[in-house]
């Protein structure tokens, strides 16, 4: 069986929400023939989290919208600026459940949407939904870059 590991953030300003989405990601999801581990980075820290999205480069990230300091909105703002949402995938874990907020933070490049509290059948699932489709652009992508070096190969060889 194949396996991967999977960088992830999750920022959160309350603790227990931190600790709960973590436990959920301690277990080891499969997908096919592929085995999933997590490389799980946890904060209460916004300012510490969006370091760690610039430094780290997470392949998905798990963020609250009302936090001191830097608020889930300019997380994803940030995260988007770097990164594209095949590259890193953003799920809002959040208690604000009101039509705009859920509709600003999806038109700013969030994957997925949950509101608290967090159940943690509901969360298990979206995390293998949103690891398969990490897995499965991470595949095209060196499926694509495969091609592309078996071309300038060719090339040469002409």
């Amino acid at each position: 069986m194949k396996s991967s590991t999977v960088k992830v953030l999750i920022v959160d300003d309350e603790p227990f929400s931190c600790r709960m989405m973590e436990a959920v990601l301690q277990k080891v999801i499969d997908i096919g023939d592929f085995r999933v581990n997590f490389s799980i980075k946890a904060t209460t820290s916004s300012v510490e989290a969006m370091k760690y999205v610039r430094d780290e480069h997470p392949q998905v990230v798990f963020t609250d919208l009302i936090m001191p300091q830097i608020d889930g909105f300019r997380i994803i703002k940030e995260v988007r600026n770097l990164h594209s949402s095949r590259e890193t995938i953003i799920v809002v874990v959040s208690a604000l459940g009101d039509r705009e907020a859920r509709k600003k933070a999806l038109e700013m490049g969030a994957n997925d949407y949950a509101l608290k509290p967090i159940d943690s059948l509901e969360f298990f699932t979206r995390v293998r939904n949103v690891i398969e489709l990490a897995e499965y652009y991470q595949l095209l992508k060196k499926y694509n870059l495969t091609k592309i070096i078996e071309s300038v190969e060719e090339t040469w060889e002409e």
